[in-house]
């Protein structure tokens, strides 16, 4: 039987030092827990905090939204090169591998647009995106 996913999107709440306080709490309440896949989509600000508190955890990281542009003049978007580069570390590696992988899982889902990585950040684009 496939797994449930509760995923939850922070919106515009907490910054990385509170983002370290919630895990911090939170993944006690949760560890061992295995019915259901459990994502959660901090700020893109908080990313990092959020990726590096919950690793090896049962928890995984997701991002609020992702544009499906490599770059460009859209205001206070977030590409995929710039979700993957707290995982991957600056300069990328190998930026379109990586972006090319993103924007293709993110048009092949059905929910809003999700796209797991290895590194078990996930992306989630917004229903504006058209996907």
């Amino acid at each position: 039987m496939r797994k449930l996913l509760i995923a939850a999107n922070w919106k515009m709440y907490k910054t990385p030092d509170q983002a370290r306080e919630f895990f911090r709490d939170f993944l006690p309440l949760v560890q061992g827990h295995d019915r259901d896949q459990i994502v959660v989509c901090p700020t893109y600000l908080a990313l990092d905090a959020a990726i590096n508190a919950a690793k090896g955890s049962n928890v995984a990281i997701g991002a609020q939204d992702l544009h499906w542009e490599k770059d460009g003049a859209f205001t206070g978007e977030v590409n995929a090169a710039m979700l993957l580069a707290p995982v991957l570390g600056e300069p990328m590696r190998d930026f379109r591998r990586a972006w090319a992988s993103a924007c293709k899982a993110a048009c092949q889902s059905s929910i809003a647009g999700w796209a797991a990585m290895r590194s078990r950040i996930c992306a989630i684009s917004s229903a504006r995106s058209g996907w």
